[in-house]
């Protein structure tokens, strides 16, 4: 089984909502990287945006006060149970995973990671490792091929 390095796409936060699949398809068209790589997501909210919306009030409570005023400018509902205002919310504030990543982890994938890199920094996009909230610089990109 061949080895590979996966990452994340995410726009930025205070961006307005995004459609995965259609992002991944002008990445893919751009960098000229197959599907298997760049794979598009929608957005679908669920539960677990309500269970990350409580953590993120349980670590700074004021955060509800902005959700609120999020919701009130946005037109929706304003109960922390709303899983679309609670994803809403999250993906305006920390961005929105776009398209999870995978490249192989030998030389072709670390020039196609790095086109990938290129044009989501010329895009308006960042590529993060997992739910991390760093965005990687190209120079930690390349160095996920060097161990």
């Amino acid at each position: 089984m061949q080895r590979v390095v996966d990452l994340e796409l995410w726009s930025l936060p205070k961006t307005p909502l995004l459609e995965g699949k259609a992002v991944a398809q002008a990445c893919r068209l751009a960098t000229n990287v197959s599907p298997e790589i760049v794979l598009g997501l929608s957005f679908v909210p669920d539960e677990k945006d309500i269970t990350n919306l409580d953590l993120i009030f349980a670590e700074n409570p004021l955060i509800e006060i902005a959700f609120k005023s999020f919701c009130r400018e946005q037109g929706l509902a304003s109960e922390p149970s709303n899983t679309n205002s609670a994803a809403r919310f999250i993906a305006s504030s920390e961005g929105q995973l776009l398209a999870w990543l995978h490249f192989p982890a030998e030389p072709a994938g670390k020039s196609m990671a790095l086109s990938v890199c290129r044009w989501a920094a010329n895009s308006g996009y960042v590529i993060r490792s997992g739910q991390s909230e760093h965005a990687l610089s190209e120079s930690e990109v390349e160095a996920l091929w060097e161990g």
